[in-house]
């Protein structure tokens, strides 16, 4: 018993010794080092450290790992080297314990952009397969400082308006840890600096390949005027003083800076000057769009400023000539390829220039025109082989004193259609209060109020309503993008017979992507239940559902709490009360964006709130509640303006003459739901949604639903049959 108690103890001693954890094995208890430009090596031993099941470099790569952690200050600004000899090793570099990460590798990497004095934490780990691996059982770290390109030793270079070729080779020179373009783009480089004069007051055009990397300075630790990696075409550098000295930094990355091929580059320096319009064809510019196009077979390209003298490129100039066929605007279309410029004469003043859609305003019937259409030489040529262009005769009604008038407005539409395009343009202005100022057109239109209630507004432009020309804006809402889907807006309490001025406005370039303008005014009274004082009954509630229409587009707007308290909301609501009948349940079933809220009493306690669809247990019968109909003021326009209500004695809110026909099973769910159905049933969609009412997905009809994705709790999965709706609350595990 002695020797085998005595080889028990030296066992269970030897186990302490050899499997005792790492004193860093976590976060908080990172080794620190202490690094620096000298390189170091650092062993270590993973062996006895503890597996966990965690994330690798990200969340995809989850897996049994074993780690240790270091820390370390940066001495200066720049990047760290560290080197793991194999791919079993594998290292992340974090902002601090929880923080972000930095990067992640295996066996070898450069971690650029790290700032002095910022303490960083590295994590080593290796999968718990080859943690007992005990080859590769170290690591070297270094620390490089990134400097700034030394451009005290320059070559001499003649640039002229003649193209030359400069040949070169970077293989020689000394590789440095330095900046690129910037403080954000540190690498190891190998470069050349050249010094050049100006000829001319212009452009320098360089041409090289994509592993050359290119810098001009306009001196030697001055401003940075332009930085590039070569695409294949010539890259220009524009506003260039003659007799200035620049300089040109030419570089290379590490990997391929010893590189023998593409050892050269070709310089030019450039005169622009603006194209003249020489051989001009005259069209025909109506009131009817038309297309033009262009003869991109023959265009010969030159270095001419475009819009400005900013702007310089090898440009293909179109030139064309016309006669204003109307006081008003001019539509011009070149498509984003080509641009467009239109002059008061040949040779004569820019009016505007732009590329893709435009509205050129205050030009004259009876004047002629000089347009030309330019496009880059990088431009494919398949691709604005034409151009748009209409003229516009100018609409009457843009001033509010000459607001159109829209005479009987009711609850049915009345579209009145317009041309905004025809507005006088208007100088920079904010669209609706708060918005950034850009260039506006609009339409005013008068209209009288029938009765007194809310006005509903339908058109894909800003508008505004105000009570007089000149006096207050009772409403604003922008057109802030190209999407006309938010299209219809609310406005309450108008009143009866009065006279409002609406304004219809829109950016002037997000008008051109409504082929149909106009606008649908419908007045609506005010509801007669929008007040819980005012509440409508509620026939007696029974086993059958009773559906019952409502109407919210009448109601006042109020900012207030919808189901959830702590969230305030513009609302519209109505107001019904009902008596609870001798039964277990009370069933609503609506669209989900539909809202409801149960009270024991006006100005009482909420007694159950809900979105869309809910069976509601724990009413006391024959007792009578008010029922709060209500919707988000920005939710409100749709056509499900109803809800079914009746009271049962079961559990699940089921259509009863779908009962037996919709199966869902298994519930509770933990990965698929079964969907069977009879055959004279057909399921147009399946919906799922929260208990808050937010959708979580919408589908057509599948046999089998995968719910593997959504976190455990307790969801309504709602399925629309050509005969009705089926709602069931389903439990995922």
């Amino acid at each position: 018993m002695k020797t085998r108690f005595t080889f028990l103890a030296f066992y269970v001693l030897f186990g302490i010794a050899v499997f005792a954890q790492p004193s860093n094995d976590t976060c908080s208890n990172a080794e620190a080092l202490s690094v620096s430009s000298v390189t170091q090596t650092i062993s270590f031993d993973l062996s006895q450290g503890d597996s966990n099941y965690e994330n690798g470099c990200a969340t995809f790569d989850a897996g049994d790992y074993i780690d240790i952690w270091y820390a370390f200050t940066m001495p200066v600004n720049g990047a760290i080297h560290i080197n793991g000899s194999n791919g079993i090793n594998r290292f992340a570099l974090y902002d601090g314990c929880g923080g972000n990460q930095i990067d992640c590798f295996s066996t070898e990497g450069y971690i650029e952009n790290l700032t002095q004095n910022e303490t960083y934490v590295l994590r080593l780990y290796r999968s718990e397969f080859h943690s007992t691996n005990m080859s590769f059982l170290s690591f070297t770290i270094e620390t490089l400082e990134a400097t700034i390109p030394d451009c005290s030793t320059t070559i001499p270079l003649t640039v002229s308006t003649t193209a030359s070729t400069v040949n070169f080779d970077l293989s020689t020179e000394t590789l440095n840890y330095e900046y690129g373009c910037d403080e954000n783009n540190a690498e190891t480089y190998a470069d050349f600096w050249y010094e050049f004069t100006m000829p001319v007051d212009g452009v320098v055009s360089i041409e090289s390949d994509n592993i050359n990397l290119f810098a001009l300075y306009d001196s030697c630790g001055g401003n940075q005027i332009d930085c590039f990696i070569p695409t294949g075409y010539a890259r220009i550098i524009s506003n260039l003083s003659q007799g200035s000295t620049y300089l040109l930094r030419l570089y290379r990355n590490e990997f391929n800076y010893d590189a023998s091929i593409d050892t050269e580059f070709i310089i030019k320096a450039i005169q622009p000057e603006f194209p003249t319009c020489n051989n001009v064809e005259p069209i025909s510019v109506t009131t009817t769009i038309q297309s033009v196009p262009l003869n991109l077979s023959s265009a010969n390209y030159n270095y001419d400023f475009g819009c400005d003298e900013f702007d310089v490129d090898s440009y293909t100039n179109f030139w064309y000539e016309f006669t204003m066929p109307v006081n008003g605007n001019l539509y011009l279309n070149p498509t984003i390829y080509n641009a467009a410029a239109l002059f008061d004469s040949c040779g004569g003043n820019q009016i505007d220039c732009f590329s893709e859609n435009g509205l050129i305003g205050n030009l004259t019937q009876g004047e002629t025109y000089t347009l030309r259409i330019f496009r880059s030489e990088t431009t494919f040529a398949s691709v604005g082989t034409q151009f748009q262009i209409k003229a516009i005769e100018y609409i009457t009604n843009d001033t509010c004193d000459n607001a159109e008038v829209i005479l009987g407005i009711s609850s049915s539409p009345n579209p009145v259609l317009f041309e905004l395009e025809g507005s006088t343009l208007i100088a920079q202005e904010e669209n609706c209060s708060g918005t950034t100022q850009e260039k506006v057109v609009d339409a005013w239109f008068e209209f009288s109020m029938p009765y007194t209630g809310n006005l509903h507004i339908d058109t894909p432009f800003g508008v505004e309503i105000y009570d007089t020309c000149s006096g207050s804006q009772l409403f604003c809402k922008p057109k802030l993008n190209s999407s006309t889907t938010n299209s219809v807006s609310l406005l309450d309490d108008l009143i009866e017979n009065q006279t409002y001025l609406l304004r219809v406005f829109s950016p002037q370039d997000y008008i051109f992507d409504t082929p149909l303008q106009g606008v649908d005014l419908k007045a609506f009274p005010r509801a007669a239940n929008d007040e819980c004082i005012n509440s409508e009954s509620i026939p007696t509630i029974t086993a059958t559902a009773q559906n019952i229409s409502f109407d919210t587009w009448g109601s006042l707007i109020n900012t207030e709490a919808g189901c959830d308290e702590g969230i305030q909301d513009d609302y519209v609501d109505v107001w019904y009360e009902f008596t609870m009948p001798n039964s277990t349940y009370l069933n609503i079933d609506s669209d989900i964006k539909n809202a409801f809220s149960i009270l024991d009493a006006c100005n009482g306690n909420v007694v159950f709130c809900f979105n869309g669809s809910e069976q509601i247990a724990g009413l006391i019968a024959n007792q009578t509640y008010t029922l709060r109909v209500f919707q988000k003021r920005s939710e409100m326009f749709h056509p499900f303006l109803s809800f079914d209500i009746w009271a049962n004695n079961t559990l699940g809110i089921e259509d009863q003459s779908l009962e037996n026909a919709i199966n869902i099973y298994p519930n509770p769910v933990r990965d698929y739901i079964n969907i069977s159905i009879a055959n004279h049933q057909t399921i147009t969609a399946i919906q799922c949604h929260d208990l808050m009412g937010k959708e979580i997905f919408n589908s057509t009809y599948k046999e089998q639903v995968n719910v593997s994705h959504l976190k455990s709790g307790l969801y309504l999965l709602k399925i629309e049959t050509l005969s009705g709706s089926f709602i069931k609350k389903i439990i995922i595990e």
